[in-house]
């Protein structure tokens, strides 16, 4: 399994996890040539307490195409929040760090 498909599954079963222990959590992972498939859209995405967020995987010294730059761009122009990673690790962090301090106590 390649680096970046190593990614996706440590994230996607992660977020099933979370899921199984009642986080308000919500994933999907995108087919690259399914149906209605683009270029440059994000890998998977995820929604968490009503916040949707795109995830990119990159594999280890992976650059992003300048499709998903582009996509990164409007994501980001127009509020949303995007991740590139190229480690299971860093997105956990991101969810512990910049998620869960959403939630109510």
């Amino acid at each position: 399994m390649a680096n970046e498909s190593l990614v996706q599954k440590k994230i996607l079963d992660y977020l099933k996890e979370l899921e199984a222990a009642d986080y308000p959590v919500w994933h999907d992972r995108r087919q690259a040539g399914g149906f209605n498939y683009k270029k440059g859209i994000p890998d998977l995405y995820f929604v968490f307490l009503g916040l949707h967020i795109e995830v990119e995987c990159k594999g280890i010294g992976g650059s992003p195409s300048v499709k998903q730059l582009e996509y990164e761009r409007k994501i980001k122009k127009t509020g949303g929040i995007y991740l590139r990673t190229s480690s299971f690790e860093e997105f956990k962090r991101f969810v512990e760090t910049k998620l869960f301090p959403l939630m109510k106590k």
